[in-house]
């Protein structure tokens, strides 16, 4: 299997990721533009949002996986921050929670989606820490809420229990356990440590994931769109009008699901979409980031490929 960690992949954002060790905090006017840049671009501080251009790049290559940094004394929240938005964006997940439960039921089936299968060469077993959080967590609504306004239509979802808060502590400490008996490294059992001590939401992420996923619009927010950049370049055409195949490029990546609906209701070409349409989508210094279809029942946005053996639309199912 192939690993990357993250750090010397260009993926056509090399001013924008780091080499070596020599991060973007660097305090010089190139780098701290190059930050700013990117940060608007994906919507979020780079601390958290550092490894979705890798993540976006290597959905659908085969037998490739995301390698954590070698250091345990770092947080890096983008480790668990880059899997909510593959699942919630990429899947169309509105209830992550329960779609890691139900894949988790299933046994982790590969092939169920592309999305799934770099999720799991990458996080594996691990990745169940994440569903034990996001049921553990008072702030799993300020998760639910952005993927849930990105419906056209009304969508009543079955939710999973939340954990109790008097065996959220036993819990977590059984998964840090169950992940220690299988042999996981020490640097992806700090990780789940980071994910899971430390109260509510020790790593921020209900914070950090709204902006990501809608356009900002707060202008005390680092990442707050000014007119500079919400005056972009996003443009869509049909390509095939027969199989409803359309072109979309957009400027940002944060709030690309919302520039989807804006397509789908006509207010970005005038033509109101029907509901067989799949869409193409491009990001501005970044490329192709794959192509979305809309389901019929969610009205949710999902990463698309044809498949004779496999409905990948199950596996978007799961967390809705």
């Amino acid at each position: 299997m192939r690993e990357f960690d993250g750090r010397g992949y260009s993926w056509r954002v090399e001013t924008l990721y780091e080499r070596g060790h020599s991060s973007l905090a660097d305090d010089s006017l190139e780098q701290t533009h190059a930050r700013r840049t990117f940060e608007i671009a994906w919507g979020e501080q780079y601390e958290w949002t550092s490894l979705l251009p890798v993540a976006w790049k290597l959905v659908g290559t085969s037998d490739t996986r995301i390698r954590p940094s070698s250091s345990t004394s770092k947080r890096d929240p983008s480790w668990w921050f880059t899997p909510l938005h593959l699942l919630g964006l990429g899947l169309g997940w509105t209830d992550i929670g329960k779609g890691l439960y139900e894949w988790q039921r299933q046994g982790f089936p590969k092939g169920s989606h592309p999305i799934l299968d770099l999720v799991y060469n990458t996080w594996g077993q691990s990745i169940s820490a994440l569903e034990i959080w996001l049921r553990g967590s008072m702030w799993t609504g300020e998760l639910e809420k952005p993927l849930s306004d990105l419906r056209d239509v009304p969508f009543e979802a079955f939710r999973l229990t939340p954990i109790p808060e008097t065996e959220k502590d036993e819990l977590y400490e059984r998964e840090i356990n169950r992940l220690k008996r299988l042999g996981l490294s020490d640097r992806r059992i700090s990780l789940a440590k980071n994910l899971l001590f430390g109260g509510y939401d020790p790593l921020h992420l209900s914070v950090h994931f709204p902006g990501s996923v809608w356009p900002n619009e707060d202008p005390n927010h680092l990442a707050f769109v000014t007119d500079e950049y919400s005056e972009g370049d996003n443009d869509a055409y049909a390509i095939n009008p027969e199989e409803y195949l359309w072109e979309a490029h957009f400027d940002r990546y944060a709030g690309f699901h919302v520039q989807l609906n804006l397509l789908a209701a006509g207010m970005m070409t005038g033509e109101v979409f029907s509901g067989k349409e799949k869409v193409r989508v491009h990001i501005k210094n970044f490329g192709y980031l794959g192509e979305f279809m809309r389901h019929e029942k969610t009205r949710r946005w999902f990463l698309f490929y044809e498949s004779e053996d496999v409905r990948f639309d199950d596996a978007h199912l799961w967390g809705n």
